[in-house]
């Protein structure tokens, strides 16, 4: 062999030998990121665990009416882009998500228009309830639990609901405390009923009203208790009416709070507030609405209300749409 071809081969070792080398430094690079990979997914996973487990998860089907089916059926194709959750607030004392609804609020987040809908559907609404006939739409809640309120709204309005969360007046106080309260500019025809609702608020946590009396209108920064009370009046300006708009100016406020918030504020927001919600969302949609909310600051928040104005009639206390008006508008609001 001449010294040419031994060079040659010798060359030829020391480059195998390089590829050698940096084929492990590339497999021990890969190595590394899998394992950083599976330690974060396991810690993430850990995480969402946690919260998720914090939370009263409640099927339809557990708290659907004995006289109808558990089941509820759509009645309008969900449309693509959409997710509708049905927010309602249970007039119940005793942590039960049973009673009359006094607060039913479709939220809609439209992710084709970039806008979040705040729908409000009145207590005193026409509903045809499966199993009971015509009553006010309050009363679905109480007869069959959010399963039957869901389907009788979904029935009787023609939209698609994709998931329900509920709480009663206590459990909404302690959200709007874990978040800082609200600033509400309150009117003067306002103060003597928040005042009253306050009285029976307090006298049920053992609590002296007087230490959360409201003395005079104007903004104001609002506790928990203080927002659910105020968020309760229907005796002073347009009845129902304008309390549901009580509630979505609440509700836009948190809105706002949460879409704004920090990783590290999220994480501890979702410690505390999500022991006081009842559900029926399921882990993979609860992650894909938690992945996309602090993108949602950027959402334009729309509000309406069912009925609408001089598109209803009354009737023995009963507000009854304008069907041909109404039926159409919901769908063109939700998705315009």
């Amino acid at each position: 062999m001449t010294d040419e071809e031994r060079v040659r081969k010798i060359r030829q070792i020391q480059l195998k030998r390089k590829k050698r080398r940096r084929r492990k430094i590339i497999l021990t690079v890969i190595m590394a990121i899998i394992l950083v990979l599976v330690i974060l997914f396991g810690v993430f996973y850990m995480l969402f665990e946690h919260y998720y487990s914090k939370m009263n998860f409640l099927n339809v089907g557990d708290v659907a009416s004995d006289n109808g089916d558990s089941d509820y059926p759509d009645y309008v194709a969900p449309t693509s882009g959409v997710y509708n959750v049905l927010l309602i607030g249970v007039d119940s004392r005793e942590d039960q998500v049973k009673g009359n609804s006094d607060v039913m609020i479709l939220l809609s987040v439209n992710h084709n228009t970039k806008k979040i809908h705040m729908m409000s559907f009145m207590r005193d609404l026409y509903a045809d309830i499966d199993g009971y006939g015509v009553r006010k739409l309050n009363a679905a809640n109480n007869l069959g639990g959010p399963g039957l309120l869901m389907s009788t709204i979904e029935k009787n309005y023609g939209v698609n609901i994709d998931s329900y969360a509920a709480v009663d007046f206590f459990d909404m106080a302690s959200i709007i405390d874990t978040l800082g309260g609200v600033d509400i500019d309150v009117q003067d025809n306002e103060v003597q009923y928040l005042n009253m609702y306050l009285d029976e608020l307090c006298s049920l946590q053992g609590l002296n009203a007087e230490d959360y009396y409201i003395h005079s209108a104007g903004q104001t920064h609002l506790n928990g208790l203080q927002a659910v009370a105020y968020s309760r009046i229907r005796y002073a300006g347009n009845a129902d009416f304008q309390r549901t708009q009580r509630q979505r100016d609440v509700l836009a406020q948190l809105m706002g709070k949460l879409t704004g918030a920090s990783l590290t504020q999220m994480s501890q927001y979702a410690d505390e507030i999500l022991p006081h919600v009842t559900h029926n969302l399921s882990q993979s949609d609860l992650l894909s609405q938690l992945a996309g909310i602090t993108g949602y600051k950027n959402y334009e928040i729309v509000q309406e209300r069912i009925p609408y104005d001089d598109h209803y009639t009354s009737e023995n206390e009963i507000l009854i749409p304008d069907w041909d008006y109404t039926l159409p508008k919901i769908q063109e609001d939700l998705n315009s």
